[in-house]
């Protein structure tokens, strides 16, 4: 990333950590990829880019997070 930070999720690189599965998802994200729009409701999040659109169900609870830049 050019002028950049990259975002590190502390804790979820260690063998056989249950979220590999999204830092391999994050991975496949083109740097360049710039978000056009985005929407965060009570259930539902949507992204949009140039790309493309996301969406995925927003789950409740769970432990909060950390996200250390680096």
């Amino acid at each position: 990333m050019d002028n950049q930070e990259k975002i590190h999720f502390p804790d979820t690189d260690k063998p056989g950590s249950p979220w590999q599965i999204y830092n391999d998802l994050i991975a496949q994200i083109p740097e360049d990829v710039r978000v056009k729009d985005y929407c965060t409701g009570y259930r539902w999040t949507y992204v949009e880019a140039d790309c493309g659109m996301g969406i995925a169900y927003a789950a409740s609870g769970g432990r909060k997070g950390t996200i250390a830049r680096t």
